[in-house]
């Protein structure tokens, strides 16, 4: 079957300027707060470890009319990444919790591999190349139940077909029993989802919004991923649904800069930014409005998203937390 690429939004042709990314960078940098983390640096003046220090908001809220474009940045060119952020939410959407399940998706292993080492696995019981079953895969797609799995995906989308109208159109990637880190409890994820902490669709008028409620963001590195990777799942669903994407909301509830990413951000902030381009989708995997039958949703690989019309400054490699 031949791929032809269509437009799931109705993008504008006249598409202008979004800077609310960058405004929250810029109001971060400028007045948030600064606090202490976890992570050990070698201070730069004296050579001692020490706490690297965040600077961060409690609170960051984007709003995008997705008809002006997908929020892809454009301060510096993630056209190639961007394929990669999309393979991580489809994978995940699919249950993948391993490296190995992740390559299958054509997630770039230099993601996770860090995050995966034999110290941390054997450190909570798992298995070495294994995120846990309280990482984004399980919690999406098997969510542990008195009753079984609970697929929380196909919900959404069994529930927007029959009862477009009603408000619990949700899905969460936060498991509490398995992510708590304190006495009495057991951690059994390497990495405690960040984002998807809560996802809320909405239909109206036959549009569909997605508001993305994010409990950490790290704002120069994966937060300009999540933006991406969450509009194409909006566009998924719509597309599984019948519905047209038209909102894609970000509410980021700790929004932070780490130290030795401030000097990167004052260099994305010096360069121009640009109409965010059109994310299309392929029309092979789709389905029509009035159709009885909706597409299947895990049948999406991001060979099926083409970024187009995308004019962004040249890439400039941010680092990752201190």
């Amino acid at each position: 079957m031949t791929e032809a690429f269509v437009d799931p939004v109705g993008y504008a042709s006249k598409r202008t300027v979004d800077t609310q990314y960058r405004d929250a960078l810029r109001s971060i940098l400028e007045t948030g707060e600064d606090q202490e983390t976890r992570l050990v640096i070698a201070d730069p003046k004296t050579g001692k470890e020490r706490p690297a220090t965040a600077r961060y908001k409690d609170m960051i809220v984007m709003e995008y009319d997705l008809t002006n474009g997908a929020p892809l940045i454009t301060e510096r060119n993630l056209q190639k990444a961007s394929r990669g952020a999309i393979a991580e939410i489809i994978a995940f959407m699919n249950g993948a919790q391993t490296l190995e399940e992740l390559d299958e998706y054509g997630v770039p292993r230099i993601w996770w591999e860090p995050q995966i080492t034999e110290a941390k696995t054997a450190k909570r019981g798992l298995k070495p190349g294994e995120l846990g079953p309280a990482s984004y895969g399980p919690i999406y797609h098997d969510f542990p139940t008195p009753n079984g799995p609970f697929n929380q995906v196909k919900a959404v989308v069994d529930q927007i077909r029959a009862n477009p109208e009603v408000r619990t159109h949700v899905m969460t990637s936060f498991y509490g029993p398995l992510s708590f880190r304190a006495p009495g409890y057991e951690q059994k994820v390497v990495v405690v989802p960040c984002h998807g902490s809560f996802l809320h669709f909405r239909v109206n008028n036959g549009e569909l919004t997605l508001k993305h409620v994010q409990r950490s963001g790290d704002m120069p590195v994966g937060v300009q991923f999540n933006m991406i990777q969450y509009t194409a799942l909006a566009i998924m669903v719509a597309r599984a649904t019948g519905y047209k994407p038209r909102k894609y909301i970000h509410v980021i509830s700790d929004a932070h800069i780490y130290e030795n990413q401030f000097e990167f951000v004052e260099k994305f902030l010096e360069r121009e930014p640009r109409p965010f381009p059109r994310l299309l989708v392929n029309e092979n995997v789709a389905s029509d409005a009035g159709s009885d039958v909706y597409s299947d949703i895990f049948a999406f690989r991001a060979d099926d998203f083409m970024i187009d019309e995308y004019d962004a400054h040249p890439n400039f490699r941010t680092p990752t937390a201190a």
